[in-house]
C-alpha cells in the first residue's frame, strides 16, 4: 500500500497534534487533559485512512459483516 498524504495534510495534522498538547497541558479541567491525552495516543491510527491507500474511513464493511448475527 503506498502513501496518498494530500496537499498540506501535514501542516495541517501538525496543528492538530499541537493543539491536542496545548489542551493537555496544567490549566484546562482534567476531564479536557485526559481526552487530548487519549487522542495524542492514537493520533496515527485517527488519520491512517488518509495517508494510506486502500484503508477505508469507515468500519461499515466490518458492520454490515456482523448484522446478521446481531439481528437475529
Amino acid at each position: 500500500m503506498g502513501s496518498a498524504d494530500p496537499p498540506g495534510f501535514g501542516n495541517k495534522q501538525e496543528k492538530r497534534k499541537s493543539t491536542k498538547k496545548r489542551g493537555g497541558q496544567p490549566g484546562h479541567s482534567a476531564k479536557t487533559v485526559r481526552t487530548c491525552g487519549q487522542l495524542l495516543k492514537v493520533e496515527s491510527a485517527m488519520w491512517l485512512f488518509v495517508t494510506t491507500v486502500g484503508v477505508e474511513p469507515t468500519n461499515n464493511a466490518a458492520e454490515r459483516a456482523i448484522r446478521p448475527a446481531v439481528i437475529w
